[in-house]
Order: C-alpha cells, then sequence, then structure tokens
C-alpha cells in the first residue's frame, strides 16, 4: 500500500524537480570535485583549525568575537533543523523519476551523505555568518571582500549541486547567517559580556552552553519525530540516489553532533573572563602584524601543539568509541554507560580547546614572550 504523501511533503517533491534540474544544469566531474573540497570547508575540523589560526595569528579578539558568532549560528541552525524535520533531496523520490536513467534523477553526489535534517543549510548559515563576520572585523580591500562573497555564494549553492539542500534551505541559511552578525554586531553581546564580574562572567560561561543544550532537548520533547516508516522510506530513497552505494544511515536529532561547538564555546567564554582578569589581559587587545611575524609564527605553532594533544579527546575519540558501540551492540554490555562516556569526554575534551586557545595558550606565549601590537580596545 502506497503512503499518501502529506501537504508539505508534495511541496518537497516539487522543489526537488528545481535541484534536480539545476544539479542537471551544472553536472560535471570538475564541479563535482570543486563542490566536494567546498563542502570540506565547514566542518567540525576545519572550523577546529580556522578560529585558532585567527585568534593566534591575527587577533585573539577579534578571532573570539567571529567565533561566537559562528557557533551561535549553528546552535540555531540546528534548532531549526530539529524542528521543521525537513527531509533532504535525495531522501525523496518522485514517482515519475526513472531511476534506471542516472541522467534523470537526482543524484547524492560521492561522498556527500548527510543524515540530519535539511532545513537550513548549516553550510549556508556558518560561512554566510564567518564573512559577513570578517567584513565586520577586519578593513578587507574590495578585492578581497569579492573573494570571500564569492566564496560564501559558491559553497552555499553547491549544497544544492551535491543534492542534499532544496534551494530555499540554502537561501534561507544565507539569509539566517548574514543576519546573525549583523545583530550581535548591533547589540554589542560580546563586549556587554566584558562589563561583568569575573564570577559573574564564569557563571554566564556555563549557563551558555547548558541553556544550548536544554533548548535542543526542549525542541526534541516538543517536536514528535518523524515516524519510523517514514524515516524508513526516506533511507531507502537515499541510497537509490547514491552513484555508490554506501551503508550509512539516517541518524536525526542527535545531540551529541553540536557538543564539540556548544561547549568549546563556553569553554572560550571562560577563558576570555580569566584572560581579561588576569597579568596577561593585553593578550586580547592583540593584533598581530606582518612586522610581528616572529611573535605570531611561534605562537600559533604552540597553540597547534596544544590543539593536536587536546583535540583528539573532542573531535575523534568519542566518535570512534560511539562506532564501536554500534557495531558491537549485540555482544556488549553497557551500551548506555560507554555511549555517555564519549559524551562526556566530548564535552570535557570541547571545554577543555575552548580554555586552551583563549587562556592556557595566552599564559605559555606570554612565558616566551610572544606579544604583538596591541591597538584594540575591548
Amino acid at each position: 500500500m502506497v503512503r499518501e504523501l502529506s501537504g508539505a511533503e508534495r511541496r518537497n517533491i516539487r522543489e526537488w524537480e528545481l535541484v534536480a534540474a539545476f544539479q542537471a544544469y551544472f553536472r560535471s566531474p570538475v564541479a563535482d570535485y570543486a563542490a566536494l573540497c567546498l563542502r570540506q570547508l565547514v566542518t567540525n575540523e576545519s572550523l577546529a583549525l580556522v578560529f585558532p589560526t585567527l585568534i593566534w595569528l591575527i587577533s585573539p579578539w577579534k578571532g573570539f568575537k567571529i567565533f561566537v558568532v559562528s557557533v551561535f549560528t549553528e546552535w540555531f541552525n540546528t534548532v531549526l533543523k530539529w524542528a521543521t524535520q525537513r527531509p533532504r533531496p535525495f531522501w525523496l523520490k518522485p514517482d515519475k523519476s526513472d531511476l534506471s536513467n542516472p541522467d534523470s534523477k537526482l543524484q547524492n553526489i560521492e561522498g556527500a551523505w548527510e543524515g540530519d535534517f535539511s532545513f537550513p543549510s548549516s553550510h549556508a548559515q556558518i560561512i554566510s555568518a564567518f564573512v559577513v563576520s570578517l567584513l565586520f572585523e577586519f578593513s578587507l580591500s574590495p578585492f578581497a571582500a569579492a573573494g570571500w562573497i564569492l566564496l560564501m555564494v559558491s559553497l552555499s549553492f553547491s549544497r544544492s549541486y551535491l543534492g542534499v539542500h532544496f534551494l530555499s534551505d540554502v537561501v534561507s541559511g544565507m539569509i539566517l547567517g548574514i543576519a546573525t552578525p549583523s545583530i550581535v554586531h548591533q547589540f554589542q553581546f560580546v563586549e556587554n559580556f566584558m562589563q561583568f564580574h569575573l564570577s559573574t562572567q564564569l557563571l554566564l560561561s556555563v549557563l551558555a552552553s547548558l541553556a544550548q543544550v536544554a533548548v535542543l532537548m526542549a525542541v526534541r520533547w516538543a517536536y514528535p519525530p518523524v515516524p519510523t516508516e517514514v524515516l524508513d522510506e526516506w533511507e531507502k530513497n537515499a541510497h537509490a540516489a547514491e552513484r555508490k552505494l554506501s551503508t550509512k544511515k539516517i541518524r536525526s536529532r542527535q545531540a551529541h553532533r553540536v557538543f564539540y561547538p556548544i561547549f568549546s564555546f563556553g569553554g572560550a567564554f571562560a577563558g576570555v573572563a580569566l584572560t581579561h582578569a588576569s597579568k596577561n589581559a593585553s593578550y586580547l587587545a592583540e593584533v598581530c602584524t606582518v612586522a610581528d611575524i616572529t611573535s605570531s609564527l611561534p605562537r600559533f605553532g604552540i597553540g597547534m601543539a596544544g590543539m593536536l594533544l587536546i583535540a583528539p579527546f573532542a573531535l575523534v575519540v568519542p566518535d570512534e568509541i560511539r562506532k564501536w558501540v554500534e557495531k558491537n551492540k549485540e555482544k556488549v554490555q553497557g551500551v548506555w554507560f560507554r555511549n555517555t562516556f564519549a559524551s562526556v569526554m566530548e564535552m570535557t575534551g570541547s571545554v577543555a580547546i575552548g580554555m586552551w586557545v583563549m587562556h592556557w595558550s595566552a599564559d605559555v606565549s606570554a612565558s616566551y614572550g610572544l606579544s604583538c601590537s596591541t591597538p584594540v580596545s575591548l
């Protein structure tokens, strides 16, 4: 018996045809490669390198503000995804699509599997927030600004090319991504945080992370999950749309996927508060120029060495534990305990990354006399 489609599903099918036409118009091996490369620019692993680079090589304070905007953007995107529960384009198969003809259907380009919901596009939202934040924080040349804007637009629409987002997901993500830093910049939220007493700042740092998790849990409770039979149908369609068949699964509304940004966010806020109250407070106001390269490069090297020691406990080991548990859940006991242990490790490691980037690395840099000019006012 064929399941009757809801109104929302029928609208998704109509927009599916737009994505299929968009993909078919631009389809080429070069476009495939470019889109897959652009996809890698907005991952937890890549962002774990981008923000420390901004902080240690250019400006701790400006880099921190861009980091705050980007993390809030990712969290808000997750809230919307969990509430709307919109399927990805490649999860759908209109009845009239001919799956036997690879040129007549929307394809999931190899390696671009996504297991959570679609609306809005997190890649489009995060890169838009990041680029607009750069434009607010730095005086870029027209050529550089145009280059960043081109990257923002290309990366955003590459998501539809890969078959993982509707065009409305992309446009909505870009609008929200542009709006977020504009609001944060207008109301000076980060600057106002620095006006509180240290104890209040530390309390707010903890509450900020816990509140984000609490809101996500409230959304998951308030919006019932998609029925299992519908998810199974979407997953079957998703595998039919793959160029190279995989065993990947739809894994929707999993909180641990946002633990790293949320808890590194709290750790970074606590680190800023402690650094601002310490003898190394001038670290936050530093801006490194080309003339400061003898200080900025060693500081970057020390910082990245610390990141390499801490990052596995936030980004690698917890996921490997979960994969092992999933693979062996029929054979081992204490599945809940092992998964909880992985989550606690991920949260702790993420807090430690935030603290390292914004506080502990400042202490190490100061001990070696690695400082740049300090023209920024907090």
